[in-house]
């Protein structure tokens, strides 16, 4: 005979499932049906004891959570896993969150238009003896071969995505570099290296890879893929706010012009340095992505003689770009 559930067990039951049906009107203009991501969401609940104590504790957590499951347009279906109702402490509160996937990143990045297709390879130390890489806009050499086992550790990963016009973009990270990203984390920081970062690491290093690479992403107009990472970032501790930056582990600010010294003249530069920069600065321009490469720069070169050639070619580049434009719109 079935158990039958308790007074105590139904009254939570009744007011999240009230709680959730508060939210159908942010549904309205979503491309997701309310009434099947509502039973993903109660499945979720029932399914996961701990979540359903967050849920129970802090409800409002779980409506605006629905809220973002309506903004974003990904669907809580678990056969998909582009999102999810997952439990999270953020500043020592308890509450529900949505998580999304770095599958559920390149899907809205797909349905955007932004790319066409996408992959995250993990670099293991065993790969290094054959894999070569190129640069950020074309595919390695050798790369991992994913039926080979018992390949050691984890030293990086990257993520190469297609863009419509058929070229592509590559962005690799190495594994202290993710690792000075997570530890910069306000979840990591407040309970160390735990949750989704103990029990599914892989999934956080590729996670961590997608959301560096999508910067460098053309947004096609759209804001979603901004909002999800906002949410990852802001709401669910897992990043830091869009002015801040890990630079050799610190959070720190954009390095500003008076901090370097005069730029060098580019014959003083190696041919490999300054083409490297041409290349970033040309993707910058076509993809109008003139802060994402400035961040990369400054991570990207510590000796400040080379970030100050390096800056100083972009906001030239800039400049010019944003001269042009405005002649145009004159004219």
């Amino acid at each position: 005979m079935a158990k039958q559930p308790t007074q105590q067990a139904t009254v939570p039951d009744a007011t999240l499932l009230k709680m959730i049906d508060s939210t159908v009107t942010k549904f309205e203009n979503s491309v997701l049906d309310f009434e099947k991501e509502k039973v993903f969401a109660y499945g979720a609940l029932n399914q996961n004891d701990l979540l359903l104590q967050y849920a129970v504790k802090n409800p409002t957590s779980l409506k605006l959570a629905m809220y973002n499951v309506a903004s974003i347009g990904l669907s809580l279906n678990p056969v998909t896993k582009l999102a999810y109702l997952i439990p999270r402490r953020v500043s020592q509160v308890a509450k529900v969150v949505l998580d999304i996937s770095y599958q559920g990143l390149i899907e809205i990045a797909t349905q955007a238009g932004s790319i066409k297709a996408c992959s995250v390879t993990l670099v293991r130390e065993k790969d290094l003896e054959t894999f070569e890489w190129r640069d950020n806009f074309t595919p390695p050499k050798n790369p991992p071969n994913p039926f080979v086992k018992d390949k050691g550790k984890i030293v990086g990963g990257y993520c190469q995505a297609l863009l419509p016009d058929g070229q592509f973009i590559l962005h690799a990270m190495t594994i202290e570099e993710i690792e000075k990203r997570r530890d910069a984390s306000e979840m990591v920081k407040s309970r160390g290296v735990c949750g989704p970062w103990r029990d599914w690491r892989e999934e956080m290093i590729q996670k961590t890879i997608v959301k560096s690479a999508a910067k460098w992403w053309p947004s096609n107009g759209s804001s979603v893929l901004a909002e999800a990472q906002r949410i990852l970032n802001e709401e669910n501790g897992e990043g830091l706010p869009p002015e801040e930056r890990v630079i050799n582990g610190n959070v720190v600010k954009p390095t500003a012009p008076a901090e370097l010294p005069p730029p060098p003249p580019r014959d003083e530069m190696s041919e490999k340095l300054a083409s490297y920069v041409d290349r970033a600065v040309d993707r910058a321009e076509q993809l109008e992505a003139w802060q994402t490469c400035e961040d990369h720069l400054i991570e990207r070169f510590q000796d400040l003689h080379q970030r100050s050639y390096a800056l100083h070619v972009l906001r030239n580049r800039q400049t010019a770009f944003e001269e042009s434009n405005k002649d145009s719109a004159v004219a």
